[in-house]
């Protein structure tokens, strides 16, 4: 049988609200393995941070590596770090968006998910889905509607800066959890592929905009095809993937060009192509 514990960076932030018996500090817990615990731990990451290489980065690579379950696992921080790595992932949840949110007038809708609960009845389901994928304390989400809902920002949130009614939800969505059985992330097939399709951001008129950039995304989540948004920057990465889809405005004097070189020489499938893009060009 396992039992709790909660990281914190104060344990003075959470006195009076959480048992202080399940309280630890970050730096605590780095520092000993605490061996009287003979259980298998249930560690809860509340640190204030979890980018890549804070102390809350750092508590949840060690609780893996000790054999401890921890919420959220370094993959969940990992995964939430980018949007082009979460939005493949979240491709099937979109295409529920639609019917749930076809009332709604606004053109954005901003919520917070603590431990799989929110405060809105009409997004719970949705929130109980996103918890299911990348289970974390505090996930800040934002839809948008392009045509479609679509989400267009997932991140694990802050525990710094709440509010008292905030934290006070959050306790109790945590209370609430620790009855809990854990349950690991939903598991994903391997893509069968990946694809990286170039786009500039910036350019007034695009080959595709970004409601077709997303369709692409939707697209290969169905068929099993990974597929990353990239950009200029991206370009020594470029061998990363299997293939090469350019969606920005070509030319020969051009960077999209030596994108197309460059996957030709890698052996990597790409469309345009340099030949067509020259073709093109020169008509």
């Amino acid at each position: 049988m396992s039992q709790h514990l909660v990281v914190v960076d104060r344990v003075a932030d959470w006195e009076g609200q959480l048992d202080p018996g399940l309280l630890v500090t970050a730096r605590d817990y780095i520092a000993h393995r605490l061996e009287s615990r003979s259980r298998q731990l249930k560690v809860i990451n509340l640190c204030r941070s979890h980018r890549y290489l804070s102390t809350g980065y750092y508590v949840s690579l060690l609780a893996e590596a000790r054999g401890d379950r921890v919420i959220p696992n370094v993959s969940t921080v990992l995964d939430l770090s980018r949007k082009s790595i979460y939005q493949w992932r979240t491709g099937a949840l979109e295409v529920a968006l639609g019917k749930r949110l076809s009332e709604r007038e606004e053109e954005s809708i901003v919520f917070s998910v603590h431990f799989g609960r929110t405060d809105e009845a009409a997004l719970q389901p949705l929130a109980d889905a996103l918890f299911e994928h990348f289970p974390a304390p505090i996930l800040e989400v934002e839809l948008r509607r392009l045509g479609g809902w679509h989400l267009h920002r997932l991140q694990i949130g802050p525990s710094k800066t709440l509010q008292d009614e905030t934290r006070k939800h959050l306790t109790e969505a945590l209370n609430a959890y620790l009855g809990k059985r854990w349950r690991k992330p939903k598991s994903h097939a391997p893509s069968r592929y990946d694809l990286a399709v170039l786009h500039n951001p910036e350019e007034p008129m695009p080959p595709s905009n970004k409601r077709a950039l997303a369709a692409f995304v939707k697209a290969g989540y169905r068929l099993g095809v990974d597929v990353d948004l990239i950009t200029r920057q991206d370009y020594p990465q470029i061998a990363e993937w299997d293939a090469l889809f350019i969606r920005e405005t070509t030319s020969v004097n051009h960077h999209t060009f030596r994108f197309a070189k460059r996957a030709e020489a890698e052996g990597i499938v790409v469309i345009d192509d340099a030949t067509s893009i020259l073709r093109c060009t020169n008509k």
